[in-house]
């Protein structure tokens, strides 16, 4: 079975903050994430529907800077590493 693609696209908001759009390719299925726990309902949600077969593909604004980038790299190694039983 292939695995489903997701977006992930970060854009930057008015407030010097981040955000995520996810999108699921199949369906256009979309949700607007503000944190990194919205993030992980979203990407959740959309793999139980693809019995977790998914792949996601980032992609960002220009606008987005190498801080926001590093703050959102390092929330998805933490979630990650929660996942995987492994604390640091």
């Amino acid at each position: 079975m292939e695995n489903t693609q997701i977006i992930a696209h970060i854009e930057l908001k008015e407030d010097d903050n981040w955000l995520i759009r996810v999108i699921d390719t199949t369906d256009n299925e979309g949700y607007i994430c503000n944190t990194m726990d919205e993030f992980s309902f979203a990407v959740t949600k959309m793999g139980s529907k693809h019995d977790n077969q998914i792949e996601v593909k980032w992609s960002k604004d220009p606008d987005v800077t190498p801080r926001h980038f590093a703050q959102i790299e390092n929330a998805i190694r933490e979630i990650d590493s929660k996942l995987q039983g492994i604390t640091e």
